[in-house]
């Protein structure tokens, strides 16, 4: 037994990688610019943000789960190319929007003057900040700033922000999306995955569980590679009550010769009466140390902290409220 590792960047497939890579890029552009149109007509602050992040959070997590990319790092760093691919589209709409309706207002103007609409909006953006093309824009922007007003009164103007403040704005929306898609590609990232097979290992045993008391010690026996002392700590109580520790089994369904990945799970109650889960440890052991694991006298059954009675497999469960945090 030894601390689970998720296989390298340099194992994984790159022709999933880079179809992945190619789907998400095509998903986040389209996200951002439906994003933009309906920013013209609503846009709550913070709340739009974070569900743009959600849209392209699940993109993620659908591509990783489906190419089977085992590898959390390589996952954040494809969930935040979303998110800022995501915003740096919704900017850039709004800047190519701005252009076409200036550019129908100067057409006049402009086949006066004998220049294109195009040729004469940069002169304009030259003339009033000194800069044409997108720094114009961004100076412009900057200069009459952007009108935060409540939907619920239209005739409230608000409060304008201008200046360094406007990129202040902008950094805390391009945060929330790229904060909200990374931790989605986060979680797909860093589910045990099996190097062998190239797929995720989902086949679940619950081992059985360990008081929070004998915590410490049972932590350090499993740290020293003592697995065969699991069984003095494992408790057969069914349905514990929070807080305790969870030992979860997980094994590779493909192949039986494969190695497993064991689970300690610290189970407590969180807010409003919720279950709160936080995964403490995680090791790679072998197919024999996962066989002894798996006839230990625990919960067998594939049963989740949060179920209050024994589960009846004829009938289905309301939803679980719970509070999943990766340590």
């Amino acid at each position: 037994m030894k601390p689970y590792q998720p296989p390298s960047a340099s194992s994984l497939p790159m022709s999933e990688l880079t179809m992945v890579l190619l789907t998400v890029g095509l998903g986040s552009a389209v996200i951002g610019v439906v994003a933009y149109i309906i920013s013209i007509y609503l846009w709550l602050i913070i709340l739009f943000p974070l569900a743009v992040g959600f849209l392209g959070g699940a993109l993620v997590k659908w591509q990783i789960k489906g190419a089977k990319l085992g590898n959390a790092a390589i996952a954040a760093l494809i969930g935040l190319f979303a998110g800022m691919l995501i915003y740096s589209t919704f900017f850039a709409s709004g800047y190519v929007h701005f252009r076409l309706e200036a550019e129908k207002q100067l057409a006049a103007d402009a086949e006066y003057f004998g220049v294109s609409p195009s040729d004469l909006l940069d002169d304009l953006l030259i003339y009033e900040t000194g800069s044409g093309g997108f720094l114009g824009f961004l100076k412009i922007v900057e200069r009459e700033g952007i009108e935060i007003s409540q939907v619920t009164d239209p005739s409230d103007r608000g409060l304008a922000v201008t200046g360094v403040w406007v990129y202040v704005y902008y950094l805390i929306e391009a945060g929330l999306i790229a904060g909200v898609s990374t931790g989605f590609a986060l979680d797909a990232g860093r589910q045990p995955y099996c190097p062998q097979c190239r797929d995720w290992i989902e086949k679940k045993i619950n081992v059985g569980h360990v008081s929070t008391q004998q915590g410490p010690e049972f932590r350090s026996a499993l740290r020293l590679g003592n697995i065969s002392t699991i069984k003095e700590y494992i408790q057969e109580e069914l349905f514990p009550h929070p807080p305790y520790l969870d030992v979860v089994l997980m094994r590779c369904e493909t192949s039986p010769s494969c190695d497993g990945v064991l689970t300690i799970r610290q189970i407590r109650k969180g807010r409003r009466g919720s279950t709160a889960i936080k995964i403490l440890d995680r090791y790679t052991v072998t197919p024999r140390e996962a066989d002894f694991l798996a006839n230990l006298p625990g919960n067998q059954f594939d049963w989740e902290p949060g179920m209050a009675s024994k589960p009846d497999f004829s009938a289905s469960f309301g939803d679980q409220s719970k509070e999943i945090e990766e340590g």
